[in-house]
């Protein structure tokens, strides 16, 4: 039982470190705020697009990279042992609306023009087409990425939108042991007027 108490005192101690470290990221990046560099949101139509897709969950923030490591190894795995190939960058989808500490939904997805069947947990489908999409490229390291939310979110709010989807992450510069300064991603998050009925 000692042993036990011990684990669960651990984990409590490195998810409280990870908690830390993101408010110390946080707080950097507000007295920063007069040198952030300034982002540019666009929107776009993002035509429907055929994936080979995962659901999960991540435990909470800290295990979220972990989650979509497992996440994409077994989409890339099923895709190399089943003859498909991928035709696109990679795709993280979060389903959740409202922000959530813990048990965060999100999805896994690659491209792929091949007809596959598919197995208990990889799915074939097609990503939706979204008529407009708030864009916006961000490069760097993951750690910063939350500069590049607040600001799709700021410019949102600015101009009259709701959010009308699952956001959408997709890896344009991306090599998991590569060098974070070299990432480039672009966040994607549908939208429309906000008085729609």
């Amino acid at each position: 039982m000692l042993r036990l108490k011990m684990a669960e005192s651990q984990q409590a101690i490195a998810t409280e470190q990870v908690r830390l470290a993101l408010i110390e990221t946080r707080l950097k990046q507000i007295e920063q705020e007069d040198t952030m560099p300034t982002y540019e949101v666009v929107l776009k139509q993002v035509p429907a697009q055929k994936v080979a897709g995962v659901q999960g969950v991540a435990p909470n923030w800290a295990e979220l990279g972990p989650t979509f490591n497992h996440l994409f190894d077994e989409v890339i795995g099923y895709l190399a042992q089943s003859g498909g190939k991928m035709t696109g960058p990679a795709i993280a989808l979060y389903h959740d609306r409202e922000y959530r500490d813990h048990d965060i939904n999100v999805a896994a997805a690659m491209p792929t023009d091949s007809d596959l069947p598919g197995n208990a947990r990889v799915h074939l489908h097609e990503l939706p087409a979204v008529e407009t999409m708030a864009c916006l490229i961000y490069p760097g390291p993951f750690t910063g990425i939350e500069a590049g939310y607040k600001a799709m979110m700021d410019w949102i709010a600015a101009n009259g939108y709701q959010i009308s989807g699952p956001n959408r992450e997709v890896y344009l510069a991306y090599e998991r042991e590569g060098d974070p300064a070299k990432y480039v991603t672009e966040l994607q998050i549908p939208v429309e007027k906000a008085d729609k009925k």
